[in-house]
């Protein structure tokens, strides 16, 4: 399930585009990461060596994917768990017999950690041990020595005051006034 684009020179590179929902796939014309790894919706920790849940047993239907991508791109990010994303590092390593962070994959994660935070289950469901935050605060991310990039230019809004409340909601200092601007918005 890997497509095949021209990467840096004349190197193809296989790519897998995937991301955390399923909206969001279709969006971007690829499989949500939980398809695409195999892993489905497990919500245990995967290990490295040893014997797997059978839950986890997914990741060799999806061997393919995860042992000739050349490429991983993970859209909405900021919606998967930490746990989550290191299951994916651990396929990775594991599938590709490959130490390195994410079995040596060039990864690409997108997302905005000022939206959604990853859904989490009721506290009498969840799992000791699981780091339901977010994917930043993954094993993963912080192996993998990631390069952040900002993104600070609004696209789907012009109006300058429009853009202004945007950014207080999104930092949560929004006031009265900003909700009482006088102009309809349409966005």
């Amino acid at each position: 399930d890997a497509q095949e684009s021209r990467g840096l020179g004349d190197v193809y590179k296989r790519q897998a585009i995937t991301a955390s929902t399923g909206l969001a796939a279709s969006n971007i014309g690829g499989k949500t990461i939980h398809s695409w790894s195999g892993l489905g919706i497990y919500d245990g920790q995967l290990s490295q060596r040893g014997k797997m849940d059978n839950e986890a047993l997914g990741i060799y239907r999806a061997e393919s994917n995860l042992k000739y991508a050349d490429l991983l791109v993970v859209d909405e990010v900021s919606m998967l768990h930490a746990y989550y994303l290191d299951n994916v590092d651990t396929a990775l390593k594991r599938i590709r017999k490959n130490d390195r962070p994410f079995g040596g994959v060039q990864v690409i994660l997108m997302g905005d950690f000022m939206q959604l935070p990853p859904i989490n289950p009721p506290s009498h469901k969840k799992k000791d041990g699981l780091n339901y935050g977010f994917a930043i605060t993954s094993r993963a991310w912080k192996e993998a020595d990631t390069k952040i990039c900002y993104l600070d230019k609004v696209h789907r809004a012009s109006d300058p005051d429009l853009k202004h409340m945007l950014w207080k909601i999104s930092v949560g200092t929004v006031s009265y006034t900003h909700l009482t601007l006088p102009t309809i918005y349409s966005v």
